[in-house]
């Protein structure tokens, strides 16, 4: 468990940065360009490098193919509708980590985050089938968190980079699967 939270951790130290300079966006933090589209809907790509120009400056870690929306909700709410989607859809939540709850027990401050654990085993089982490795990153994740301005965000990897970070070209029709899956239920959480 304490490997888990120190992975999400990870991604986390970066993405509220990015989600703070992009609060008017919504969209794809993804593949290569740099992160400063102003005035755009839509996706927002930027694993090369993203700017930031708030307290921290200088550049970010990469964001590697990650999948990013605005929520019009805080951030319980939004892991509780993402929650009740994936239940009504028959995937099974595993379980859900309070990042800013795990701050506070070591007397930190950490603005609300939280990481939603589920799957199915009818799509992930053929992708370890063809690659045992990928079990790394199953069951999925989505991570919902609050920036700086007060803008909720949920984001998740994007399927087909586990399909290229772990070379399964033989599982196409489950990944769009799975990709359209978790847009539609991540649309319906954040209430867009």
């Amino acid at each position: 468990m304490r490997t888990l939270i120190v992975a999400a951790a990870a991604v986390l130290l970066a993405m509220p940065a990015i989600a703070d300079h992009h609060d008017s966006h919504q969209g794809h933090i993804g593949t290569a360009a740099v992160a400063h589209h102003h005035g755009h809907q839509g996706h927002i790509a930027t694993s090369a490098v993203a700017e930031h120009h708030g307290d921290h400056g200088g550049h970010l870690a990469h964001l590697e193919h990650l999948i990013a929306r605005q929520s019009a909700h805080d951030v319980a709410t939004t892991l509780d509708r993402l929650a009740a989607a994936l239940t009504d859809a028959g995937i099974t939540v595993f379980a859900r980590i309070d990042h800013a709850a795990g701050a506070a027990g070591v007397g930190e401050a950490l603005a609300p985050t939280e990481l939603l654990i589920f799957g199915n085993p009818r799509l992930g089982t053929p992708l370890m089938q063809s690659e045992p490795a990928i079990g790394l990153d199953l069951p999925l994740k989505a991570l919902a968190w609050e920036n700086a301005d007060g803008q909720v965000w949920l984001a998740y990897t994007d399927p087909s980079a586990l399909a290229a970070r772990y070379g399964i070209a033989d599982r196409a029709e489950v990944f769009e699967r799975m990709a359209g899956a978790l847009a539609r239920l991540t649309s319906a959480a954040t209430g867009e």
